[in-house]
């Protein structure tokens, strides 16, 4: 993820040279990620504490905003509308999953 966001053009000029285009999208995307991966495993803890009714209700919350983000980004910033969808989705989801287990399980966190 570092990689990614330090040097996102390099990165895809390996896989082409049409690619580099992409890195304002990677870099958002990465962003997202990092969130991901500094709060992990909360929606697994919820699932297996009987939690599943939250992790769906959160999963939904995401879907619905990925969708409403992607109809509006997307057809107006391209690339990066999706990064910036994708991001905001992973990042939602982490800081969902993550606060519902601090207030529900919160020996776990």
């Amino acid at each position: 993820v570092l990689a990614m966001l330090a040097v996102p053009t390099f990165l895809l000029s390996l896989i082409g040279p049409s690619f580099s285009a992409g890195a304002s999208a990677l870099v958002v995307m990465s962003v997202g990620q990092l969130i991901n991966c500094l709060l992990p495993l909360q929606d697994v803890m919820l699932g297996m504490t009987g939690h599943g009714r939250i992790l769906r209700s959160i999963s939904v919350a995401q879907l619905v905003v990925g969708v409403i983000a992607g109809i509006v980004l997307i057809p107006r910033l391209g690339s990066l509308g999706a990064g910036i969808t994708t991001a905001v989705c992973m990042a939602m989801g982490a800081i969902a999953t993550t606060l519902a287990a601090r207030f529900l399980v919160p020996e776990s966190v």
